[in-house]
């Protein structure tokens, strides 16, 4: 029986067409595996574009555009340029296909009925582009985003959270008991100090201030929050 192998791209963000990064990276996990594919491996290759969240919508409105066909154009740009570069991924996943859709709802509902959702409110500081919240102490001068520079804007909206918080000595232990699920090292090292020294806070999962995402079970004021949702692709394809 053949070993297997798993090789994922990141999932691309529709709200802008493919560019050198986005090749880059494909070409990159191509490579390794055809390698692996040479070596005998039944390798599974995954890419795709991850076409939910406020930036996406956003973008669409800017150009006029009903969001559903200016994603369908550009996830269409990605499978030409992934042809024409010759890139023999096995699934291109996108988060709109109702397959994909269907299993992050049964996986919500799952969490829901452990009783690891509920509802409450969240306010703080949201950058649109990176699609979350900081904290006040995360922010730079100028109430800027950490990581892409940009201005943040206070939003207050009816969440639902996943109890987080409740998995944080699992998530401890398991950094502990399992020394290469997090590379490098240092990085390890780091979540386990931070981990030990601060509580872990539950995490907003749904958004009600847009309509485009995947519909939370039993609720159609909510949206699954886009991270949530684009993780699980790489369960889901």
């Amino acid at each position: 029986m053949k070993k297997t192998y798993y090789i994922t791209t990141p999932l691309y963000y529709v709200n802008s067409k493919p560019h050198v990064g986005s090749a880059y990276t494909t070409i990159v996990a191509d490579c390794l595996a055809r390698f692996k594919r040479m070596a005998g491996y039944d390798v599974f290759y995954l890419t795709g574009t991850d076409e939910h969240g406020l930036k996406i919508y956003q973008a669409a409105r800017e150009k006029g555009r009903d969001v559903k066909e200016f994603v369908d154009e550009v996830a269409g740009q990605f499978i030409d340029i992934w042809k024409k570069l010759d890139i023999r991924y096995d699934y291109f996943i996108r988060t709109t296909d109702p397959d994909h859709e269907k299993s992050v709802q049964a996986f919500f509902k799952k969490l829901m009925d452990k009783g690891d959702i509920y509802k409450g409110y969240y306010e703080g500081w949201y950058c649109v582009h990176d699609e979350r919240y900081y904290t006040e102490k995360e922010l730079g001068e100028g109430n800027l985003c950490p990581e892409c520079k940009r201005p943040v804007q206070w939003i207050r909206e009816e969440n639902y959270f996943f109890r987080l918080s409740r998995y944080q000595d699992a998530l401890i232990r398991h950094y502990e008991e399992n020394e290469g699920f997090v590379a490098p090292d240092f990085r390890r090292n780091e979540m386990l100090m931070r981990l030990k020294s601060e509580p872990l806070e539950d995490l907003s999962v749904s958004r009600s201030s847009f309509p485009w995402g995947v519909a939370m079970p039993g609720d159609e004021t909510h949206v699954i929050y886009v991270w949530f949702d684009a993780l699980l692709n790489y369960i889901t394809a």
